[in-house]
């Protein structure tokens, strides 16, 4: 389990660290053109804005405002941020899961309990060069931002359609960055 504040989000950017050790990068399935399914096992703290990940350069992510859910979606042609009618409460730990189905659709569950899905057919995910996510933040940090704890991680997974690419828990690291267990080099590691 690792606790993450704004100031000092988390990053899986795995072709930044280590370009050459992966064979299978999960970080380039995540976008408009690839299948993935992303999951999250996670618990926040109580207060305004919480972002649990954003994955740039356009956007699409997770926060909880006052502890209803927002989405982000980066469409080809702009980014979407909007809110859920679905609340979630804090200090409480849910699995989150981004299922995505390539120029189809884009469906969000919370404990297996799907909360939004969108039609993405006619306006599909972008598809970006060198995608990465941030894990506490959805965007880089400025120094300005809180270092009040914001959330906990207990795990995160990404799969494609055959395979799991990139599993932690957290529990093991090298040279501050947490360890893939899939052996794939999917680092994740901390901004500071």
């Amino acid at each position: 389990m690792i606790s993450i504040s704004r100031k000092n989000p988390w990053l899986f950017w795995p072709n930044s660290i280590c370009p050459s050790f992966s064979s299978k990068p999960a970080s380039e399935i995540l976008k408009g053109d690839k299948y993935y399914k992303l999951e999250i096992q996670f618990s926040y703290t109580p207060g305004n804005k919480k972002d649990l990940f954003g994955i740039v350069p356009n956007y699409t992510g997770f926060s909880v405002v006052d502890n209803r859910v927002f989405l982000g979606i980066g469409y080809y042609d702009q980014d979407d941020w909007f809110p859920l009618e679905h609340f979630l409460q804090p200090d409480t730990v849910y699995t989150l899961k981004f299922e995505h189905q390539p120029k189809e659709s884009l469906e969000v569950f919370i404990d297996n309990g799907s909360i939004y899905k969108s039609n993405l057919i006619e306006k599909p995910l972008a598809v970006m060069d060198n995608p990465q996510m941030f894990i506490g933040a959805a965007y880089w940090p400025t120094k300005d931002e809180s270092d009040e704890i914001d959330y906990k991680l207990f795990e995160l997974k990404i799969s494609d359609e055959q395979e799991l690419l990139a599993h932690h828990k957290f529990e093991k690291f090298i040279h501050s960055k947490s360890v893939d267990l899939t052996d794939n080099c999917n680092f994740i590691h901390k901004l500071r």
